[in-house]
């Protein structure tokens, strides 16, 4: 468990209890928590803290697992409606597949909470708990102009399209590196899912048949590796990157 985690799934709940201090009025309330899949260490412990501090703040909590599937998390959310529970806090897997059953609970008068994954265009959403990842891409793409002053080509993995973290910080690294695209080129753009194994399957992939890069020129590998985790592994950058 990380800082970043245990701040996360804390502030959540201190979002809902300042902002609706009324949804707490009631004794032994429960909340649902969804989050995308127990398939990632990140989303485990996203999960934990957010059961602790249920448990902190004495009220029940109904576990969703959206098992990677949009349709599953949105059936999670419209069961949680039937069974009347009194908020959610969600970090929805698919910012805008998930936006119709978030507005519904909206509608419903159940304060929502979202967490790392911001769903736009969804008014009355009680609140958001996130990084800026846009400047986070930013911050990403700057590093790599740094340490390659004479220009690279770039390998970009991108996180899992939909989700809302790799939706801003692929807009923040072309916010950086577009006007520079004359000696900073991303010769291969593509997703990992946040998923190691698939990042490397298509790193491996996409370096196939590529020469390896002149001694004068240096690469760069920008990576995305699983949620709240690193690049690629420590393993070394496919042909022609470096």
């Amino acid at each position: 468990m990380n800082r970043r985690e245990f701040l996360l799934s804390s502030a959540a709940f201190g979002a809902m209890m300042v902002a609706a201090p009324s949804v707490f009025a009631e004794d032994k309330l429960t909340i649902l928590g969804s989050v995308p899949s127990l398939g990632f260490p990140f989303f485990v412990h996203m999960l934990n803290e957010i059961k602790a501090e249920a448990a902190t703040q004495g009220v029940n909590l109904t576990e969703s697992d959206g098992q990677n599937s949009a349709t599953k998390q949105t059936a999670d959310i419209e069961a949680a409606l039937v069974q009347k529970v009194n908020a959610i806090v969600i970090s929805p897997l698919d910012v805008n597949a998930l936006a119709p059953a978030i507005e519904e609970a909206v509608k419903a008068g159940v304060p929502v909470v979202t967490i790392d994954r911001r769903v736009d265009g969804v008014e009355g959403i009680l609140a958001h708990v996130g990084a800026d990842n846009v400047k986070g891409g930013e911050a990403e793409a700057s590093a790599m102009v740094a340490a390659f002053p004479n220009g690279a080509k770039l390998f970009h993995l991108q996180g899992q399209p939909g989700a809302g973290p790799a939706i801003d910080r692929n807009k923040g690294v072309h916010n950086i590196l577009d006007p520079l695209k004359d000696k900073y080129q991303i010769v291969f753009e593509q997703t990992a899912n946040f998923a190691r194994a698939e990042a490397l399957s298509v790193t491996e992939a996409g370096g196939g048949g590529r020469p390896p890069p002149p001694p004068a020129r240096g690469g760069a590998w920008a990576g995305r590796g699983p949620a709240g985790g690193g690049g690629g592994g420590g393993r070394a950058p496919p042909r022609g990157v470096s």
